[in-house]
């Protein structure tokens, strides 16, 4: 309907989106808001077109049988995080929630997670529980191994970052004004399609990623509506 013809890539944890971008290598893509101030505070003209989730999916994860349910629950145990730094938005979020929840950072032991998948890293027996992780994604694949989880979810205190914006260079922006009008309505005319035809949304989603699961990806669509919508 809009007449603009486009490749998708899919990328993953290791995938440098803003890069992509500065190169010419990809004229849109899906930066967290962190990313984006990072990139103007270094001088690269990046602009966030559009929101795509309206509420954090950022949870805290722990088996259910921990009696982990709330951020005081988090004292004297282990807890995995990306980087013992808490150089990135994952972790800075996390501590932020802390903050609002009046629980020292320092009352808890950190480790470095390692698999983003389920509950392997808790199964590892490493941690207690594992922050910066996806309610639409890690908990979903442990409940389809068998496991029952729990989740602290930031927003719950009062930590509500914009996780996925669609964003471009200034430049392609003032270059090509009417394309990203265009591009910025077809992306949220199609996000209300998925919303309204969410088992039909999964299947076009499937051949542009071999690895997806097709049962994770329905449970999946199904938790990220109530979030963009």
């Amino acid at each position: 309907q809009e007449n603009i013809d486009f490749t998708i890539f899919s990328g993953d944890y290791e995938t440098d989106v803003i890069a992509d971008l500065v190169a010419g290598n990809a004229d849109f893509g899906i930066c967290t808001s962190d990313s984006i101030i990072s990139a103007r505070l270094a001088g690269q003209d990046i602009v966030a077109l559009a929101s795509i989730f309206r509420q954090s999916p950022m949870v805290v994860m722990a088996f259910a049988d921990s009696g982990i349910v709330h951020p005081q629950d988090l004292v004297g145990k282990t807890v995995g995080v990306i980087s013992t730094e808490f150089d990135n938005t994952w972790d800075a979020q996390f501590l932020a929630m802390l903050k609002n929840a009046d629980v020292d950072p320092d009352s808890i032991n950190y480790v470095y997670l390692e698999e983003y998948v389920g509950a392997n890293d808790l199964l590892s027996g490493r941690m207690d529980a594992a922050s910066a992780m996806y309610t639409t994604n890690e908990p979903l694949q442990a409940g389809l191994d068998g496991y029952e989880m729990s989740q602290i979810y930031y927003i719950d205190y009062g930590i509500n970052f914009y996780t996925e914006l669609l964003c471009a260079t200034g430049n392609f922006v003032r270059q090509n004004p009417d394309l990203v009008q265009r591009f910025v309505r077809t992306t949220f005319e199609g996000y209300q399609y998925a919303i309204e035809n969410p088992a039909e949304a999964v299947e076009i989603s499937l051949p542009y990623d071999e690895n997806m699961d097709p049962e994770l990806q329905a449970l999946t669509m199904q938790e990220q509506i109530p979030l963009i919508d």
